[in-house]
């Protein structure tokens, strides 16, 4: 989606370069049948690595807030 939406942003540089080996990152999807034979652990490795890596390709997020107040019966009620 991020390819067909053209969002796809290529990660953005750090302030240093510490020479160390670039961030892990996926080299292919997993197919549910792989997966099913996963260990626990390893299908949470996989998540983060991949969740990790979309939010360094994706647009930062937007965030939004509303606030309310609610008068009932003359007595406030603020959310």
């Amino acid at each position: 989606r991020l390819l067909a939406d053209n969002k796809f942003q290529w990660p953005r540089g750090g302030g240093h370069d510490d020479q160390a080996h670039p961030p892990i990152h996926p080299t292919r999807c997993s197919t549910p049948q792989e997966e099913g034979n996963w260990s626990r652990d390893k299908k949470l490795v996989y998540e983060m690595v991949c969740r990790h890596f979309l939010s360094c390709v994706s647009p930062p997020a937007v965030g939004m807030e509303t606030t309310v107040e609610i008068d009932i019966a003359g007595e406030q009620f603020p959310a």
